[in-house]
């Protein structure tokens, strides 16, 4: 076997190895507290889901559920992007993408 073969062949095997130890991240469902952090416009930080104590920022919250201290079941994706807000946009929160909301 030739020596570019050879390599050729070590390079496929460690693409294949990589992506099948790639992990997806699960869907997780939660109970969660809708929170009017106040209008963006005035320095708030809009509405937020509060999990376990945690702020985090939905980025596709439907209207319908936009009532403060309202208590929901989420599943949600954690994605890797941040929500800045607040006044000279200093407070920093986690995103998440609802996937089903009741």
């Amino acid at each position: 076997m030739s020596k570019s073969l050879t390599l050729n062949l070590s390079l496929i095997i460690a693409v294949i190895i990589i992506i099948l130890s790639c992990k997806q991240n699960p869907d997780t469902t939660i109970s969660a507290t809708i929170i009017d952090q106040g209008l963006p416009a005035a320095d708030g930080c809009g509405w937020m889901l509060k999990i376990d104590d945690k702020l985090y920022s939905p980025t596709n919250l439907p209207e319908k559920y936009k009532k403060t201290n309202t208590n929901v079941e989420i599943t949600y994706k954690l994605l890797s992007s941040q929500y800045q807000c607040g006044i000279a946009a200093n407070l920093k929160y986690p995103q998440i993408e609802l996937k089903t909301i009741k």
